[in-house]
């Protein structure tokens, strides 16, 4: 599907919307600087994920964090969801 088919078919759904709950929701996600969301489900901002980032970066090269090998992230999913 094209760019502009896509346009189309997402406007003329739009325009059939009657809820206004449901179209504040759609005005909102599509203001939003919403880049993805926390671990417990917040909402997480383009801004405060490089912040998160950054954070993470200096703990590692501080030595304040050691980080996880693959193995390690491995073993913690394993155990988490009782796949061994």
């Amino acid at each position: 599907m094209s760019t502009e088919t896509l346009q189309i078919n997402l406007a003329q759904k739009i325009f059939s919307i009657w809820d206004e709950k449901l179209l504040q929701k759609i005005n909102n996600l599509i203001n939003s600087d919403i880049v993805g969301y926390t671990t417990d489900g917040k909402p997480l901002t383009a801004e405060q994920y490089r912040k998160e980032i950054d954070l993470a970066i200096e703990e590692l090269e501080s030595g304040k964090d050691k980080g996880l090998t693959t193995d390690e992230v491995r073993k913690n999913i394993m155990n988490a969801f009782n796949l061994e």
